[in-house]
């Protein structure tokens, strides 16, 4: 999941976070990944289900979908094929003022969104939730396999200012050049 303040808005909106969803044949996972968006987010979001080709089995399980939920658009990838371009069709299309990345494979847990939001409402520019930062794990899909073990844990939200990130961006880049520079010189 990743969560971005959208740039230029030419209407102010009602939708405050756009949910979108890259799909690949997820017919089987969409209605509970649905659900669990609609019980999990606590404000006004709008759902973006992103397909590729006209035969992915999402669709008609989407479509039945919009009947009880309003604020779900299906929509098909306007930049080729594969997840980066369908991410790009949902930043395209998004009205909310955020945007929050995630797969429809029932991977992350969308309660997370709340933890993200209130990140973003505390003033930070940039909030990611990951399942690699301490105590996250992937809690849906498959399991991570350790040896005979497995674990289930929920995603952890963290979260930068900015003006701290590209200051030690910044640092990095000078010390980089400076390295570049030293070998351009000998």
């Amino acid at each position: 999941i990743g969560i971005r303040k959208k740039k230029a808005l030419k209407m102010v909106s009602k939708v405050k976070v756009s949910i979108i969803l890259p799909v690949f044949n997820e017919g089987k996972n969409i209605t509970s990944q649905i659900d669990a968006i609609e019980k999990s987010v606590d404000f006004a979001h709008e759902v973006f289900i992103v397909y590729d080709f006209d035969e992915d089995d999402t669709i008609p399980v989407a479509k039945k979908l919009q009947k009880s939920f309003k604020n779900i658009k299906l929509v098909k990838n306007i930049f080729g094929r594969g997840v980066i371009a369908a991410v790009k069709t949902g930043f395209e299309k998004a009205q909310g003022e955020y945007l929050v990345v995630m797969p429809a494979d029932l991977a992350d847990n969308p309660y997370t969104i709340n933890k993200m939001y209130k990140k973003i409402s505390q003033g930070y520019d940039i909030v990611c939730a990951t399942r690699y930062g301490k105590g996250g794990a992937k809690i849906g899909g498959g399991k991570i396999h350790l040896g005979a073990t497995s674990m289930d844990i929920e995603d952890n939200a963290d979260a930068v200012r900015i003006k701290e990130s590209l200051t030690i961006l910044e640092n990095r880049l000078k010390t980089l050049l400076k390295g570049f520079s030293k070998k351009i010189d000998q």
